[in-house]
């Protein structure tokens, strides 16, 4: 499971335990969204800062990152093999994020 906040955090858990695996201090605002890659093993985030960001859920390391949108980023949706993320926000706009580098 993985949820965002009012803090600019990501954390993220096993459903099964309920215990914090990985805590995130993602964004400099509200988290809009969060989303687990299909394997798990990343994390994507989308802020109200106008980011969206990539990161590795066994280590919090950040993996990717867009800073280039013109208000917040609002929802996301990962590539089924895990590859990428798209990203759209208010203004109407979608994005790409890789994930491994250029596709």
């Amino acid at each position: 499971v993985a949820s965002g906040g009012w803090d600019g955090k990501v954390i993220v858990w096993p459903a099964a335990s309920g215990e914090v695996h990985c805590e995130i201090d993602a964004h400099k605002d509200i988290v809009a969204g969060v989303l687990l890659s299909p394997d798990a093993s990343l994390v994507a985030s989308v802020s109200d800062d106008k980011t969206a960001r990539i990161w590795e859920v066994s280590s919090g390391k950040l993996i990717a990152e867009r800073a280039d949108f013109s208000t917040g980023a609002k929802w996301l949706s990962f590539r089924p093999d895990g590859r990428c993320v798209y990203i759209g926000a208010w203004d109407g706009t979608v994005r790409r994020l890789s994930a491994v580098g250029p596709l």
